[in-house]
C-alpha cells in the first residue's frame, strides 16, 4: 500500500490548521528538520489564532529547555520557539534514548496530557530504525496523536507509517537548512543548552532525610551528577547538578534554578555535567 504523497511545508501547516488535529506528532531521522518544521507549524497556528503547546521529546537536540528531559512550553505570538522556556519537565536522565525508553515514553505522555492548548505539537528524536522503531511504536500509542507528520529522507519511515496507516499522515521533504551535524557539533549544542539552563542556578542545601532519592541512572549521589527535581506528586520541576554530598552530616548541596522549598524528590540521572556544560556518562567519570 503506497504511503502518503509528499506535501509542502506550507500546505501541511494549512491542512493541520484546518483539519482539527489536536495532537500532532512529528517524526523523522536525525537532521531532517523536525525542529524547523515544529517552529514553522507553531508560527502558522499562532497566526491563525490557535493556542499552541509544544512537547519536546527529543532529549538530545532540544527545541525547548535543557537536554535529558522531555519538556513542555506554551507558545506565544512574537516569541521564537527556539528561545522558549520550559514550563514543565519529565526527567529522563540521559541524552540518548537507548536504555531509557520507559521514562521517555511515560514522560512524553504525561506532558502531552498536561498541555492546555488547541493544538499540541510533539517533537521526537531521530532514532527511527532498529530499536527506534519500537520506541516510536510505543510513543505513538502513549500520546495518541490525531495526525502524524513524517519528514522522510530516504524512506526511513515507510515501515512506521505502514504500521500506523489508520492515523492520518502528512509526508514532507527534509528542510534544506537543517544540515548534517557531527557528533561533536551535537555535543557542543547540548553543552550550550545546559549552560543556558544552569546560568540561572543558585546553590541550595538540602537534608538527605527530607528528600526521596530515585535512581534513574546512577545508583548513588555523586558530585557533578545531573538530577531531576520533582515535587511531592512526582511533577517535574527542573534539573539540578550535585555539587557536594556530606553523608556524615546528612547534607546535600545542589545547583539548580528551582527553589529548595519545592523539592521533595531527587531523580538521579545517568550523566555527569561539567562546569563547561559537557555531559559524560557517570561511570566514565569514575
Amino acid at each position: 500500500m503506497p504511503g502518503p504523497a509528499e506535501t509542502s511545508w506550507s500546505e501541511a501547516a494549512c491542512r493541520i490548521a484546518d483539519c482539527g488535529w489536536r495532537r500532532v506528532l512529528v517524526l523523522g531521522p536525525s537532521d531532517a528538520g523536525k525542529s524547523w518544521f515544529c517552529r514553522h507549524l507553531c508560527d502558522r497556528l499562532l497566526a491563525a489564532g490557535r493556542r499552541v503547546a509544544v512537547v519536546d521529546a527529543d532529549i538530545g537536540q532540544k527545541i525547548v529547555g535543557p537536554p535529558a528531559a522531555v519538556t513542555l512550553c506554551h507558545a506565544r505570538p512574537g516569541r521564537d520557539l527556539f528561545a522558549a522556556r520550559a514550563e514543565r519537565f519529565a526527567f529522563v536522565g540521559a541524552t540518548g534514548p537507548i536504555g531509557h525508553f520507559l521514562p521517555l515514553v511515560v514522560g512524553a505522555a504525561r506532558l502531552v496530557a498536561a498541555a492546555q492548548a488547541d493544538v499540541t505539537i510533539i517533537d521526537t528524536g531521530g532514532l527511527v530504525g532498529g530499536p527506534g522503531f519500537a520506541l516510536k511504536l510505543h510513543k505513538i500509542a502513549a500520546v495518541r496523536p490525531d495526525g502524524l507528520v513524517a519528514i522522510d529522507k530516504a524512506g526511513e519511515l515507510a515501515a512506521l507509517l505502514r504500521a500506523h496507516r489508520h492515523i492520518p499522515a502528512l509526508r514532507l521533504a527534509p528542510a534544506p537548512e537543517a544540515g548534517t551535524k557531527s557528533t561533536e557539533a551535537r555535543r557542543a549544542a547540548r553543552a550550550r543548552r545546559f549552560l543556558q539552563y544552569f546560568a540561572e542556578a543558585a546553590p541550595i542545601d538540602l537534608a538527605l532525610a527530607q528528600i526521596v532519592l530515585q535512581p534513574f541512572g546512577c545508583p548513588s549521589l555523586q558530585p557533578g551528577l545531573l538530577c531531576g527535581v520533582a515535587d511531592g506528586a512526582g511533577g517535574g520541576l527542573g534539573l539540578a547538578r550535585v555539587e557536594d554530598v556530606d553523608e556524615g552530616r546528612g547534607a546535600l548541596r545542589l545547583s539548580t534554578p528551582v527553589a529548595a522549598a519545592r523539592i521533595r524528590i531527587l531523580q538521579l540521572g545517568a550523566l555527569r555535567i561539567g562546569h563547561d556544560g559537557r555531559d559524560y556518562r557517570w561511570e566514565e567519570a569514575q
